[in-house]
């Protein structure tokens, strides 16, 4: 009965999450008036908190990347004990994880840390900013919970699927900048000139944003991501992605 009632839902348990984060969003800017500039904030605060976490979760997980190592041939695997309390270290998750933060400091971290040294970071911090940054916190906590902590997950778990939780949100920024951002700004700069709205700060500006970014990550994040186990790239990802399609499959 329980498949039955599964394979009618007309969506996905995944999408659920960045539904709500687009709702969150959305009662932001009704009840808190966030401009374009503080929902820019949120979305990269989200992919800082990420990017953070799941290359440290990265570390514990037990099973090896099998194009990049395998157990069989390699003997027992090196670990590391630094916390009595905590599961072993993998040293070939150090080695994968390490050059995969050198990529994330870059990319993920010190460009959008940077621009919003640059913007002002005291204008980001007011109460409902820092609420939202809590609250992606929590979520993403209770994410890293359900997918690598219960029942002993990480011990079934490669380092290729923690990282990939990170590369994936790349991948969402880069089908928003190009499909959304780029689209949607040309046709409000048009409309500036023409009908004379008020710059990407007006409430209609905010809306034509946030409506495709919210169906973009929608899309994105309900993504399955159990079929893909290989070195996390960006080429990896994207080829990974769009095999996914609809009507690719």
């Amino acid at each position: 009965m329980r498949e039955r009632v599964v394979k009618a839902l007309p969506v996905r348990s995944d999408y659920l999450p960045p539904f709500i984060e687009q709702l969150v969003l959305a009662i932001g800017i009704i009840v808190f008036h966030w401009s374009f500039t503080e929902m820019a904030f949120l979305y990269v605060s989200e992919i800082v908190v990420i990017n953070i976490l799941f290359p440290a979760i990265a570390l514990f997980v037990a099973e090896p990347v099998e194009t990049l190592d395998n157990d069989r041939l390699h003997g027992e695997p090196q670990t590391l004990q630094p916390f009595q309390w905590f599961p072993p270290i993998y040293s070939r998750n150090l080695r994968l994880v390490g050059k995969y933060s050198l990529f994330a400091f870059v990319f993920v971290i010190f460009i959008p840390l940077n621009w919003v040294v640059q913007t002002g970071i005291h204008s980001f911090l007011t109460v409902s900013t820092l609420g939202a940054i809590g609250g992606i916190c929590v979520f993403q906590l209770i994410r890293a919970y359900r997918e690598f902590v219960i029942d002993q997950l990480y011990q079934k778990r490669s380092a290729a699927e923690a990282l990939r939780f990170g590369v994936m949100p790349l991948v969402e920024l880069v089908l928003i900048l190009l499909g959304v951002i780029a689209p949607v700004t040309a046709i409000l700069a048009a409309g500036i000139f023409a009908i004379g709205i008020d710059g990407i700060n007006s409430r209609a500006a905010l809306w034509a944003y946030l409506l495709p970014i919210g169906i973009t990550r929608v899309y994105v994040r309900g993504t399955d991501l159990g079929e893909y186990d290989a070195p996390i790239t960006l080429e990896h990802s994207y080829g990974w992605f769009q095999e996914r399609r609809p009507g690719t499959r």
